[in-house]
């Protein structure tokens, strides 16, 4: 047990922090010494509560796979970009529209595809990684084998 290691002038007053924790009356916030096996002498200190930030933790990553999945079986073209233009998800619509396999999609960003990109993109960017919202009805590109795409974004 960790009482063993614990210094004896410091177990009285760490077992009750951990009692007032374990109660729920607040976070086990408290310092104690401990002796290691190789005699060594160890503060031990970083003894808190952090169940808020695990539990954030939890529900952020659920939340991120149910938004990928969402947008993954969406019946549109959707693509999520980071600021680096890396993909954060995409549609399977949008894989089968510009023809790219999972593989593409998880090691590529869309440099290649923004190449056919309007005019009007390159000076959206820095306003939209800014915060700003910049809709567009509608945006014609061309593929690599002069097909027209008709493009609508946000």
């Amino acid at each position: 047990m960790w009482q063993k290691s614990v210094y004896a002038e410091d177990l009285a007053a760490a077992e009750e922090a951990l009692k007032y924790a374990v109660t729920g009356k607040g976070d086990f916030d408290h310092q104690f010494r401990i002796q290691t096996l190789s005699g060594t002498t160890r503060v031990i200190g970083v003894n808190q509560d952090v169940t808020a930030e695990v539990e954030a933790g939890q529900k952020l990553k659920i939340s991120e796979a149910l938004m990928s999945e969402f947008v993954k079986h969406a019946p549109a073209a959707i693509a999520m970009l980071d600021r680096r233009l890396k993909n954060i998800t995409v549609s399977e619509e949008w894989c089968s529209s510009f023809g790219l396999s999972d593989e593409e999609v998880q090691e590529d960003s869309n440099v290649g595809l923004l190449q056919l990109q309007p005019a009007a993109w390159t000076e959206a960017y820095p306003k939209v990684l800014a915060g700003e919202s910049i809709p567009r009805a509608e945006d014609r590109i061309t593929d690599a084998n002069g097909k027209p795409i008709w493009i609508q974004w946000e």
